[in-house]
């Protein structure tokens, strides 16, 4: 049976201290500490969050740019292909570039000595390098005006290498390239 204790009142309010402290502790190790480090933990990760949405948000940025600036290459890119090479095939454009070469020449009063097809290559943005490499004979002033009139053409065409020899008058020898639109497959 249980026996009534008789407890002086310093007894009691010790025990009433200690049933205190014990409650106190017990509800700072299952309540206040875990709330304090899921909040620090709550706000690193947050920190780190918006680390990243920053982040992202300027490679958006960059990339709503370089969307612009494609659409832009896309519409210059469209522009030239009416001066690409003519033919359905990178043969018919090769020949298509070796005529335009001689038709310059001639134009300028030059004689065509020899014709040679290079290989056609470098295929980028739906177009193809298309190469030949003409000798002509004439003065030089002609020539000049040969190698001015490439570039002033109308059509996609350069030149990339030019040999100039003088034995009884001069000779030259041109790569040419152009290019030409990529066959459909």
């Amino acid at each position: 049976m249980l026996t009534k204790l008789k407890l002086k009142r310093s007894e009691k309010r010790a025990i009433k201290l200690g049933i205190s402290v014990v409650v106190l502790v017990i509800f700072l190790n299952l309540v206040v500490f875990p709330l304090r480090d899921s909040h620090e933990e709550l706000t690193k990760r947050k920190s780190t969050l918006t680390a990243s949405l920053v982040k992202f948000t300027k490679k958006l940025q960059e990339a709503k740019g370089l969307a612009s600036e494609i659409n832009r290459y896309k519409k210059e890119i469209g522009q030239y292909s009416q001066r690409a090479l003519e033919g359905g095939s990178a043969e018919l454009a090769q020949v298509a570039l070796e005529e335009l070469a001689n038709k310059l020449a001639k134009a300028q009063g030059l004689t065509v000595t020899n014709t040679y097809k290079e290989r056609s290559k470098d295929e980028k943005f739906g177009y193809l390098r298309i190469g030949a490499r003409i000798t002509v004979k004439g003065d030089y002033d002609a020539i000049i005006r040969f190698l001015e009139a490439i570039q002033k053409a109308p059509e996609l065409v350069a030149t990339s290498e030019i040999s100039l020899k003088h034995y009884r008058g001069y000779e030259a020898t041109v790569t040419v390239f152009g290019l030409s639109k990529k066959e459909k497959s």
